[in-house]
């Protein structure tokens, strides 16, 4: 549905969404629309908040971003500078600026998790050894990284360690959440690279704190 009516409205023809997506490829070039369709069917089953998950992609670097809130019916956009929330009743995007958390202490903060499959499970553990001898005051996990954002965007969170993820899970989080306000980069400090599987997200209170554990860490894994 989400493709047809993109290729139907868009003068992009070119996809990649997480059903028919091969793994084992590389990500391909050109200009072309990521898809998520369902980012956390465990919460969609349990009747809990997931997302819907959209950009546009030139040579690997997201250029737009749309994330919608079935649930809530929220509708986050972004394009790198402007950050937007879509106004039902006005039916149409609305410059937004989101009640982010001003937290700057890392032992008050609250700290999202979020792994892939398999190794990214194991990969992520020294991550949260190293997160709880800092006492921050929560770590949580969601079962989907578009949870977490939108928990960024309302201020119940401060910040989001993701390991594992795919490109169809990170390619919106640059172009919304940097207008919005929030820092976005690998976990080694580098600028976001939606084809590596390793992202930092934050408040900019508490960023270099949560830098200065999981950049350590990153390199002694690579």
């Amino acid at each position: 549905l989400i493709t047809n009516m993109l290729d139907q409205s868009s003068d992009v023809h070119s996809f990649l969404a997480e059903e028919s997506a091969d793994e084992d490829m590389p990500f391909p070039d050109g200009l072309l629309w990521v898809i998520d369709p369902i980012d956390g069917t465990i919460p969609m089953v349990m009747g809990k908040e997931y997302g819907i998950l959209i950009s546009l992609v030139r040579d690997k670097n997201p250029l737009l971003g749309v994330m919608y809130f079935p649930r809530s019916e929220s509708l986050f956009a972004g394009d790198g500078h402007s950050f937007s929330k879509y106004d039902w009743q006005r039916r149409r995007l609305v410059r937004y600026d989101p009640p982010l958390s001003i937290e700057s202490r890392l032992e008050h903060s609250k700290i999202a998790y979020e792994s892939g499959k398999g190794q990214a499970r194991r990969m992520i553990l020294p991550y949260l050894d190293d997160l709880y001898t800092s006492d921050v005051n929560a770590l949580l996990t969601q079962c989907c990284i578009s949870n977490n954002i939108h928990d960024l965007l309302a201020g119940k969170i401060d910040g989001c360690i993701c390991i594992g993820q795919k490109p169809w899970d990170i390619a919106p989080l640059l172009p919304i959440c940097g207008p919005a306000g929030l820092k976005v980069t690998c976990l080694d400090g580098s600028d976001f690279d939606m084809t590596k599987d390793a992202v930092l997200v934050s408040v900019p209170g508490i960023f270099q704190s949560l830098l200065n554990i999981t950049n350590p860490i990153y390199e002694d894994s690579h």
